[in-house]
């Protein structure tokens, strides 16, 4: 990334041509055979933590592994950084996630929230959710696409970057800066890929 690729949208930077240069759809039939984002690290602060940990019962209803003699396991560990904690990971991925019937990657958080009629966005860890966005926080806060996001079956480059974001992006996106935010985004899109 090159900070001239970077449009200012409100107070965040965008990597605009890379997010509007990718076609998206989650679909976890496309991950039975293959590496998939259920593999990657995440990291989640403490009021995530305390969110997630509610649903942990519920979450072994689907992974069972979670389930331990006296009640759900705690498969969030702590970071060097205080108040981070990482999700317990091991070479079949996340401690969260798990196979379903027919082989294909789930995540037993997006499982639940299902389950219980509600959106599973809100209820997955930040990370999570916005895959295969990236949000980078430093002195600046800028939103990008995860340099390996070509490498799975649910992504491929447009031919040119156009003023379509895909679904998912739009609603995770609405979800961490709101509706007039994604306004100004689609407004710069139009004016600089149009």
């Amino acid at each position: 990334m090159l900070i001239a690729d970077l449009v200012r949208v409100g107070d965040v930077d965008v990597e605009l041509c890379s997010i509007y240069g990718v076609e998206f759809h989650c679909d976890a039939s496309l991950c039975r055979d293959t590496e998939n984002c259920c593999t990657f690290d995440v990291v989640i602060d403490a009021s995530e933590r305390e969110r997630l940990l509610g649903l942990l019962p519920e979450c072994a209803r689907f992974q069972p592994a979670l389930q331990g003699a006296d009640g759900p396991e705690n498969p969030f560990d702590d970071c060097a950084d205080e108040g981070l904690y990482g999700v317990d990971h091991d070479e079949d991925g996340c401690a969260l996630s798990y196979r379903g019937a027919d082989g294909e990657a789930s995540c037993a958080l997006h499982s639940v929230a299902l389950a219980l009629g509600l959106d599973p966005l809100r209820h997955k860890p930040l990370a999570c959710a916005l895959w295969p966005l990236v949000l980078i926080e430093g002195r600046r806060v800028i939103v990008g696409l995860d340099a390996e996001v070509f490498g799975f079956p649910c992504a491929r480059r447009k031919e040119r970057p156009d003023a379509r974001l895909p679904d998912g992006f739009r609603r995770a996106l609405r979800l961490v800066f709101g509706d007039a935010w994604l306004l100004e985004l689609d407004a710069a899109a139009r004016r600089i890929l149009l």
